[in-house]
């Protein structure tokens, strides 16, 4: 028993078919690769730096003081840098989330659907993301003031990938509402 499709059985129609999903995710790819390039350019500027990653890592730093203050510990802050007598911690290139937030909205953006559909991941997934970069921060933190032996581990094996996979599962739940909704919209 064989799988009928659409095109019932019309060569000619499948090798559109084909043609135009082909298109599309060429497409797809095209705009995700510009959207990271178009960041990766703008990141290697001044402007960037002063004006964007400069200030979004103090904020990082800022709001990763206050909850290990509010968790009862004595920490300070010093531009982007968090200490206490236990423990220092710079929240430095890497340690911003930026570039897993950029690979989500890359991806976002790469789907096509229409804006509105995207709302939601931006105002719901985009500040999850920002908000897990802080509980990051904040138990990396913790992880070098009280268990110091396991900080490397943590900070470059098992946060990058769960903060990385967070962005991807992220996306794959959008995609998976934003293809029913609009699946429903179409019938």
């Amino acid at each position: 028993m064989s799988e009928e499709n659409d095109s019932g059985g019309d060569p000619a129609r499948e090798s559109a078919d084909r043609a135009v999903a082909n298109r599309l995710l060429l497409r797809m790819v095209c705009v995700f690769v510009l959207i990271l390039g178009a960041y990766y350019a703008f990141a290697a500027t001044d402007i960037y730096d002063d004006y964007v990653f400069g200030p979004y890592l103090a904020i990082n730093t800022l709001l990763s003081t206050h909850v290990l203050a509010m968790l009862g510990e004595a920490v300070d802050t010093d531009g982007v840098r968090i200490f206490s007598d236990h423990f220092a911690v710079s929240v430095a290139r890497g340690c911003d989330g930026i570039e897993p937030m950029m690979l989500f909205l890359a991806a976002l953006f790469a789907f096509p659907t229409r804006f509105v559909l995207r709302l939601p991941a931006l105002l719901i997934c985009l500040p999850l993301l920002a908000a897990l970069n802080i509980v990051r921060i904040v138990s990396l933190f913790l992880i070098g003031a009280y268990r110091p032996q396991l900080f490397v581990v943590m900070h470059t094996d098992v946060w990058q990938v769960l903060y990385i996979a967070f962005a991807l599962v992220s996306f794959g739940f959008w995609l998976a509402w934003a293809t029913r909704r609009r699946e429903r919209a179409q019938l």
